[in-house]
């Protein structure tokens, strides 16, 4: 025991490994300090030979995957696995070597990425690196010499498609992969859009890295859980067949559906919304996105509302426009209702933020059609249908 703990100890084969390799995993190791990536605990020279400690796991996901995880523990498994990988990324960190022997697994259901024993500094010039790595994980551009961050999500899409279906994707990683039905049982159909992106042979068309590879699944986590979740699921399936809320919900459309643009429904209550909405006014649910469904022709990473290119910021989440063609020309268009009080610059209803000067808005929103106002904001409301405020998402 090393400080009262178990340890397990790693000692190389200096035969099969150069020593300024191994000095530099060492480092890295000893470098990571996250809960989801196993540590280098302590280091040392014996007899010429280096002995490197680090916590005790129970088993490696390789083994745990020889016996039936339930959907559940799988996406815990996902959600650590992201963290931990997002972490390194922050630290312009790349694996190189992501797979399920790789995942140690510890008392709780601790998941740790492990072994960065062929991770490099991205800062680095990465054309030079090698094509090291496991073949059966490897992603196109890394067995062509040429590995990065998008290398590590294609690796880890491989292993969490492993996971959930108990099959390994094979070159040339053509959808639909083996077993896609078992998958569609298990998760939405937003999960497997995610994981499909996450595998795509051109890393172009992949997360970025680990952290927008986090971010866009924490977004769907709500959604996850409540498919996966069966009591969740029935209460859904009784909203959905009350007579009385879906009148409600047409009639609120036939009168508002135009003047504020509701063409969409909530995922929760399936009343109908509008994505200037920053929450549902049927139930309150504020993690709503668009991505794939908004009638703007961006949507934002961070918030997954739409955008149009021309902003300069997200009017929703306050963040700069990440697509690169903002250019901030005012052109027209049929939702601009009201202005900016600062720079008098068209806005649509709902917005927090201005697009064009960043400023946030204090004016209450103002729409005739709608009889009623809101105790807290002052803005515009139908207490007739909603229960909560739409746009400061306070209960009514």
């Amino acid at each position: 025991m090393v400080e009262q703990r178990w340890v397990a100890l790693k000692i190389p084969d200096p035969n099969s490994i150069e020593e300024k390799f191994l000095l530099e995993e060492i480092r890295i190791g000893a470098s990571i300090d996250h809960p989801n990536v196993l540590q280098i605990r302590n280091a040392n020279k014996v007899d010429g030979r280096y002995l490197l400690a680090m916590d005790l796991a129970i088993e490696s996901l390789e083994d745990r995957m020889s016996r039936r995880i339930s959907t559940s523990r799988a996406i815990s498994y996902v959600h650590q696995l992201l963290e931990g990988l997002a972490y390194a990324h922050t630290l312009q960190i790349v694996h190189r070597d992501i797979k399920p022997c790789n995942v140690l697994i510890f008392d709780d259901d601790n998941v740790r990425l492990a072994d960065f024993g062929l991770s490099i500094i991205s800062k680095r010039t990465l054309i030079s690196a090698s094509s090291s790595g496991t073949r059966n994980y490897m992603a196109p551009e890394q067995a062509l010499g040429h590995p990065g961050a998008t290398s590590d999500v294609f690796a880890l899409g491989l292993v969490i498609y492993q996971m959930l279906t108990g099959a390994l994707p094979r070159f040339p990683y053509e959808w639909p992969f083996p077993r896609k039905q078992k998958l569609r049982r298990k998760v939405p159909r937003v999960f497997i859009d995610w994981l499909r992106k996450a595998t795509q042979p051109n890393f172009k068309h992949r997360h970025r890295d680990g952290i927008q590879m986090l971010a866009t699944f924490e977004r769907l986590l709500p959604t996850i859980r409540r498919f996966i979740d069966p009591s969740a699921r029935a209460k859904k399936r009784q909203v959905k067949i009350g007579k009385w809320r879906n009148l409600r919900h047409s009639e609120c459309k036939r009168l508002h559906g135009k003047r504020l643009f509701l063409r969409y429904v909530c995922p929760t209550c399936h009343g109908p919304i509008s994505e200037h909405m920053m929450c549902c006014p049927w139930c309150g649910l504020t993690d709503i996105h668009f991505i794939g469904a908004t009638a703007f022709p961006h949507y934002h990473d961070l918030c997954g509302r739409g955008l149009l290119a021309e902003w300069l910021y997200c009017p929703w989440c306050w963040a700069p426009h990440l697509s690169g063609l903002a250019d901030g020309k005012i052109r027209k268009n049929v939702r601009y209702k009201t202005s900016c009080e600062k720079c008098s610059s068209p806005m649509i209803e709902g917005m927090r933020y201005c697009p064009w000067c960043h400023a946030k808005r204090k004016q209450p929103v103002k729409i005739e059609t709608l009889p009623n106002e809101c105790r807290s904001c002052r803005s515009a409301v139908t207490r007739e249908f909603w229960d909560h405020c739409p746009w400061c998402t306070k209960p009514l």
